[in-house]
């Protein structure tokens, strides 16, 4: 791939620096996406690739278009415009393809943290220092994304040499969750100040399992109201005969249906701890 933003470069170094203040926010996306490449790098490949999904379009189009239409002109034209739009289309997914791996790495965190922080809290109460605390937490409680965030603090002091306060303050630039960094960025101002950091934990951890639950209770509210909605307009729609037709799908297929429905979204939900 580094052949590819080579090309891109040498390609589009001028338009990069024109169009780049358009983008102020990248770098950091990028950073948090782990994306191993600069900003000016990855803005010239999606202009590679809009300009190619344009080259590629419009003959395509244009074959296609004309064998319907029988005129090639304005079957040109029409392809020529389409795959304008495409490679607009293509730029614009390319450059905000961060923003949803950043997306998909909060919502693993945030589904996680309630059970991770408890754990953590308790690991603190056994008043070991706090680079100790990190070490011990990766080790028994990885978990997805929440433990890639874990275990690069852990790089940073075990292979980089930073002091762990250091190491908290990368960390929370780089964490794509908000909850994250406030509960790091207090962690850190504790170690600072040597507040009551079990004491913090332990708020953190209630605040967010109340969270959790609410969450839960909505979900089981929802379920509830749409199997009762069905019921019922299943029931007012047919006679006795259709009721016990209802009846024979309600306990054969819906509610089995339903159930395994209900099973995924608390398994979506519900971390694997450990």
């Amino acid at each position: 791939m580094a052949g590819i933003e080579k090309f891109s470069m040498r390609l589009f170094a001028g338009a990069v620096d024109e169009i780049i203040v358009f983008f102020p926010d990248l770098k950091s996306q990028l950073n948090i996406a782990r994306f191993k490449i600069s900003a000016q790098e990855f803005i010239a490949k999606g202009m590679l690739f809009s300009l190619l999904s344009f080259i590629l379009t419009v003959p395509m189009l244009s074959l296609i278009l004309s064998l319907f239409l029988g005129t090639f002109l304005f079957s040109f034209m029409t392809a020529f415009t389409f795959s304008i739009a495409i490679g607009i289309a293509v730029f614009v997914l390319y450059i905000n393809y961060p923003k949803s791996i950043i997306s998909q790495k909060r919502k693993d965190i945030d589904k996680s943290l309630p059970f991770l922080v408890l754990n953590l809290s308790s690991i603190a109460g056994s008043k070991l220092n706090l680079t100790q605390i990190f070490k011990i937490f990766y080790k028994f409680s990885d978990t997805g994304e929440t433990g890639k965030q874990i275990k690069q603090i852990n790089d940073d002091v075990d292979i980089l040499g930073l002091d762990i306060n250091t190491s908290l303050e990368r960390a929370v630039a780089r964490s794509p969750s908000k909850t994250l960094k406030e509960i790091l960025w207090g962690i850190l101002a504790i170690n600072r100040t040597g507040g009551d950091l079990v004491g913090f934990l332990r708020e953190k951890s209630t605040n967010l399992m109340v969270e959790y639950r609410r969450k839960l209770s909505n979900i089981s509210r929802q379920m509830s109201i749409y199997i009762l909605t069905s019921i019922m307009s299943g029931i007012s729609g047919g006679g006795s005969q259709g009721i016990i037709t209802i009846q024979a799908f309600m306990i054969f297929v819906f509610i089995p249906a339903i159930s395994i429905a209900f099973i995924f979204l608390l398994k979506t939900l519900i971390p694997s701890i450990g």
